[in-house]
C-alpha cells in the first residue's frame, strides 16, 4: 500500500523545560517486521505482553500495533538513514507501510534484518520518532524472543531521549555502567537487568529486587573508581572489583567502563546510575510521524562485541525468558544483618522475615516459639526469668537446680505433673 501526506510541517517550538517536564501517560509504537527465506522478524504476543507490563508498571499505557510484513532485505543502508527515501531505505519502507504516516503520537518500527553492512542490534533516532531493531547476524537471524523484546526496548529508548550511560558521556565512561540498571546499558540490553548482575557476581539473589527488563530508576550508588567499597558494591551484596577472590575491607581502585573489568586501569572516574524513567521525553507526541527530519542517531551494541562480553564472563549463565514480570519482582529480602532472613520492618520485603531484626542469627531459634529469636529474646525460654539472671537461659529450670554448683542449671523441664529432672 502506498501512504502520501500532504500539506505544510509546521515545526513547533517547545523551551527544553517544557520538554523535558512532559513524561508520557501513553507511548505509541507501530512496528512492521521482515520475513526471509527460513525466518521471520516478527515481534510475537508474548514479547509485547512482556514490554507492555514493563511500562505498565511505570504507569504507562504502551500500544503496540504489530503491523505489516515488509519486503525483506539483508542490508538496509542510507545516510541520512531515516530520511533514504529510494527504494529499500527506511523512508521508503515508512512512506509506503506506515499506517499511522502523519499521525502525531506514534513511533515507528522495523523489525529488519541488518544496516549498513554490520551486526548492529538496532539504531534509533535521539529524541526522535524511529528505530530499527536488526538481529540477522544473531541466534537464528533473528535473536532469541529475550532479545528482541529487549532491544526493542533498548532502541525506543532512544527515541525517548536516553542513552548508553545515562547522562554521563559514554565516549569517556563507556556503555558498560554496572550501576546503571537499564537494558539502555550494553551489558543489560540483552542479557537482562536482574539475570546478568546475577551472572557477573554484582548481586545477591536474597537481596536484588530488580525485574530483567527495565530502564533504570536511578537508586543505584555511584561508583568512585578510585576508591571503591567492595563490601557495599552497588547495593545488592559485596562485589570483588579489583578480582583478588576476596573482598578488601580497604577501598580498591578499579577501571569499570569496559565490559569485563579485572583487566587493566585507565582513568579513573564516578560512574553514577541515571533515573530513566523521570527524564523520558516522547517527542512526538509535539510533531507528526513526518519523514527526513534533521536526525541524531545512536548506533547499538553489535553482535561481535556481545560475543566479547559473553566470552569474559566467569560461566555461562542460564540466556534470560520471555515472561510477563511483576511490578515488583516476587523476591525482596533487604536483609541488614546479611544472616538470610529479611529486615521485619521492612515493608517491601517479601522474604521470610528475621526473628531477630538486627542480630546476627542465621538458624532463627526459638525454642520458646513466641517469634522473638533466642539471641533476642530477653527470656529465651519463657520461664519468667531475665537470660541474665538465669542458671539455664534455654531451657525451663523454675527452681534453679544446679546439683554441681558450677552456675550452669541442671536441664530440666516443667512437666504438667511437676518437675522431672
Amino acid at each position: 500500500m502506498t501512504k502520501i501526506v500532504t500539506g505544510i510541517l509546521l515545526l513547533i517550538l517547545l523551551s527544553a523545560s517544557t520538554a523535558l517536564a512532559v513524561r508520557p501517560d501513553t507511548i505509541k509504537v507501530e512496528v512492521d517486521y521482515m520475513v526471509g527465506v527460513g525466518h521471520s522478524h516478527k515481534l510475537q504476543p508474548a514479547e509485547v505482553a512482556m514490554i507492555v507490563q514493563t511500562f505498565a508498571c511505570q504507569g504507562i499505557v504502551m500500544i503496540i500495533e504489530v503491523s505489516d510484513s515488509v519486503p525483506h532485505t539483508d542490508n538496509m543502508t542510507g545516510s541520512p538513514f531515516f530520511g533514504n527515501m529510494a527504494s529499500g531505505g527506511f523512508g521508503w519502507y515508512k512512506q509506503n507501510y506506515m499506517d499511522h504516516l502523519g499521525d502525531p503520537g506514534w513511533h515507528y518500527c522495523i523489525m529488519a534484518h541488518n544496516y549498513n553492512g554490520g551486526s548492529s542490534s538496532g539504531l534509533g533516532e535521539l529524541a526522535g520518532d524511529d528505530f530499527i531493531v536488526s538481529l540477522g547476524s544473531w541466534s537464528g537471524q533473528i535473536g532469541t524472543p529475550f532479545q528482541r523484546a529487549s532491544t526493542l526496548v533498548h532502541e525506543l529508548g532512544h527515541n525517548l531521549n536516553l542513552r548508553h550511560a545515562g547522562n554521563q558521556d559514554e565516549g569517556a565512561i563507556g556503555q558498560y555502567k554496572p550501576n546503571y540498571a537499564s537494558v539502555m546499558a550494553y551489558r543489560y540490553q540483552v542479557d537482562a537487568v536482574r539475570r546478568e548482575m546475577l551472572c557477573s557476581e554484582l548481586a545477591e539473589d536474597t537481596l536484588i529486587d530488580l525485574k530483567n527488563l527495565d530502564y533504570s530508576d536511578g537508586t543505584r550508588p555511584p561508583l568512585n573508581e578510585a576508591a571503591l567499597i567492595e563490601s557495599t558494591g552497588i547495593g545488592y551484596g559485596p562485589v570483588d572489583w579489583n578480582c583478588n577472590g576476596i573482598i578488601d575491607v580497604a577501598p580498591v581502585s578499579k577501571d569499570l567502563r569496559d565490559f569485563d573489568w579485572c583487566g587493566s586501569n585507565t582513568t579513573l572516574q564516578t560512574l553514577t546510575d541515571y533515573d530513566d524513567w523521570d527524564n523520558l521525553l516522547d517527542v512526538t507526541l509535539f510533531k507528526s510521524a513526518a519523514i527526513g527530519q534533521t536526525e541524531e542517531i545512536a548506533e547499538c551494541l553489535t553482535y561481535d562485541e556481545y560475543e566479547l562480553f559473553s566470552r569474559s564472563k566467569l560461566a555461562p549463565c542460564d540466556p534470560p525468558i520471555v515472561v510477563v514480570e511483576p511490578c515488583t519482582y516476587q523476591y525482596i529480602c533487604h536483609d541488614t544483618d546479611l544472616d538470610g532472613w529479611g529486615d521485619p520492618d521492612d515493608t517491601l520485603n517479601n522474604c521470610e522475615l528475621d526473628n531477630c531484626g538486627t542480630t546476627f542469627n542465621p538458624d532463627q531459634s526459638d525454642v520458646d516459639g513466641d517469634s522473638i529469636g533466642d539471641v533476642c529474646d530477653p527470656d529465651a525460654d519463657n520461664d519468667g526469668l531475665l537470660n541474665e539472671n538465669d542458671n539455664c537461659d534455654l531451657v525451663v529450670n523454675l527452681g534453679q537446680e544446679d546439683f554441681d554448683s558450677d552456675g550452669v542449671g541442671d536441664p530440666v523441664r516443667q512437666l504438667p505433673g511437676g518437675i522431672e529432672s
